[in-house]
């Protein structure tokens, strides 16, 4: 909560640090999965930073060569995200830390007050109102459903059905 409160853009640079990670990670995930299969290059070989700098230096065809300086730059980079995500957590954490000790009175009152409880309480309504309203809306549509007819549609089906009815009376020879 002081994070999300006192710090909001290092949380959001945080965040942003963490996604390029993970695209690093993808990245990285996928080209080795690429050249994983049986004649591939990375085959039943475990992939890090020395690996793949021994696989470079004993590499003698141009095409490995080129696909092992891929595989140890998206290392690289990703390794580099990895390096500034996790300095960023700690400055974070350091500043969130840090901000406890300064916390006045009227700051804690709103830290618990605003941000916790009113937070979790106005979802909680929220929820509260639109499952009302989803159950409303519910009923009002089996409503509509059952009266979609109108009473002209259902005096004319009336009337068809009248007549019917006479006409096989009269088969039967009940009425005249």
């Amino acid at each position: 909560m002081i994070k999300q409160r006192f710090f909001e853009k290092e949380a959001k640079e945080l965040e942003e640090l963490e996604n390029a990670l993970n695209e690093k990670e993808a990245l990285l995930d996928e080209f080795i999965e690429e050249h994983s299969n049986e004649e591939g290059l990375f085959y039943e070989l475990k992939i890090n930073e020395s690996v793949l700098k021994k696989e470079l230096k004993n590499a003698t065809d141009l095409e490995d060569k080129e696909i092992l300086k891929t595989a140890l730059a998206l290392l690289e980079a990703k390794n580099k995200a990895l390096k500034m995500k996790n300095k960023a957590h700690e400055e974070l954490e350091l500043k969130a830390f840090h901000q406890y000790k300064n916390l006045k009175l009227n700051e804690i009152k709103d830290l618990i007050i605003q941000d916790k409880w009113l937070k979790s309480l106005k979802n909680a309504l929220e929820n509260k109102i639109q499952k009302r309203i989803n159950a409303f809306i519910s009923t009002l549509n089996e409503i509509i459903s059952s009266y979609s007819n109108s009473l002209l549609e259902l005096n004319k089906e009336v009337k068809e059905s009248e007549s019917k009815v006479l006409e096989h009376l009269k088969d039967l020879g009940v009425v005249v």
